[in-house]
C-alpha cells in the first residue's frame, strides 16, 4: 500500500496569485503612465494628475494589503501542508507496525 502527499495544489495556487498580483500591477502602471504622459503634454485637465496620485497612492495600499493578505494565506496553507504531512507520517507509522 502506498500513501502519497503532495503539495502540488497548495504550489500551483500561490504561483497563480503571484501572476495575477503581476498582471494587475502592469495594468495599472500602464493606465498610471498613460494618463499622466496626457497631463504632461496639456492633453488633460491638470486636477487629473491630483486624482491620479490619489488613485496611485490608494493602489499601492490595497495592494500592499494585498501582498500581506496572500502571505498570511500562504503562511496558513504552509500549516495546513506540514500538519497534513505530520499526520500522513503517523498513519504510515501505524501501518507499518
Amino acid at each position: 500500500m502506498v500513501i502519497q502527499f503532495t503539495n502540488a495544489g497548495f504550489e500551483n495556487l500561490h504561483s497563480a496569485t503571484a501572476k495575477q498580483r503581476e498582471e494587475c500591477e502592469r495594468i495599472w502602471e500602464n493606465v498610471r503612465s498613460s494618463l499622466y504622459e496626457l497631463t504632461e503634454q496639456g492633453l488633460v485637465d491638470e486636477q487629473i494628475r491630483g486624482a491620479l496620485l490619489d488613485r496611485d497612492t490608494e493602489f499601492r495600499r490595497l495592494a500592499t494589503r494585498f501582498d500581506e493578505d496572500v502571505q498570511s494565506n500562504s503562511t496558513a496553507m504552509r500549516n495546513v501542508q506540514n500538519t497534513g504531512m505530520e499526520g500522513g507520517q503517523a498513519m504510515v507509522n501505524v501501518l507499518r507496525r
